[in-house]
């Protein structure tokens, strides 16, 4: 069974909501159902434009 993604959900949204979980990077490539290769450059940007607290 194919699991969808919350429609109106963005998916940088998506992975800030991950990344606030403190998931590791692989699962969160797991649940996103996407490479690291793919995932880590968008993580960066993230982290770039999020002030650090």
């Amino acid at each position: 069974m194919e699991r969808k993604i919350e429609a109106g959900l963005k998916p940088e949204t998506l992975l800030k909501r991950l990344l606030l979980e403190r998931l590791s990077l692989r699962a969160i490539a797991r649940i996103l159902q996407v490479s690291l290769g793919w995932l880590m450059p968008r993580i960066q940007h993230i982290w770039e434009q999020e002030p650090m607290i």
